[in-house]
């Protein structure tokens, strides 16, 4: 099971590129930007990425 890329909202960026399920991969925002919501999200069993995508502002 894999999800698929992830969204990247604009001003931001993430680290960690294994797709399967149970890796986790995080957002980052690019200097200057504050994140609004939950960094670090998990492939789940279903192929979805956990949580919510963050927006960086």
């Amino acid at each position: 099971i894999t999800c698929e890329e992830p969204e990247v909202p604009p001003g931001s960026y993430v680290v960690g590129y294994d797709l399967n399920v149970h890796s986790s991969i995080s957002y980052h925002c690019e200097s200057g930007y504050l994140m609004h919501g939950e960094s670090k999200h998990t492939c789940e069993k279903s192929g979805e990425w956990s949580g919510q995508v963050p927006t960086c502002q």
